[in-house]
């Protein structure tokens, strides 16, 4: 959360309801990985796009298109702009999947579980399509 808007969004009610390790890797582990993206988008890359974190459907109807319905609306808004579309996942079977959309793996980081749950670590994808209007 880089701006102030955005902080008076909610993000800083949000640290705050978190105990103190989990912030500090919000803040640290978490917020680092980001710094991969926002290098592989250029300044204000994910700011000046139409930026997915995540996309999420919920398993009883995955498999009925919902998911790529919703890809494809930003894709057209995207193109509507004339700017990228661009998103994250923090799920590997879904890299093939979003490739299959029109999008393209631009960068990567692993981000390493808090110290409380380590098991919780993950790998995250950023990826751009430079081409919205083609794939929609």
């Amino acid at each position: 959360m880089n701006t102030e808007e955005q902080r008076a969004a909610g993000f800083d009610q949000f640290i705050e309801m978190l105990d103190s390790e989990t912030r500090h890797w919000w803040l640290k582990e978490f917020s680092e990985a980001f710094k991969v993206a926002d290098a592989a988008y250029g300044k204000d890359g994910r700011l000046n796009s139409w930026y997915a974190n995540c996309i999420l459907t919920d398993p009883p109807h995955q498999g009925k298109r919902y998911g790529t319905l919703m890809v494809q609306a930003g894709l057209k808004r995207a193109a509507e702009d004339r700017t990228i579309a661009a998103l994250a996942t923090y799920d590997k079977p879904l890299v093939d999947w979003y490739v299959h959309l029109g999008f393209k793996p631009i960068a990567t980081a692993d981000i390493k579980g808090p110290r409380i749950d380590p098991q919780v670590g993950f790998n995250a994808t950023w990826f751009t399509c430079d081409d919205p209007e083609r794939h929609v």
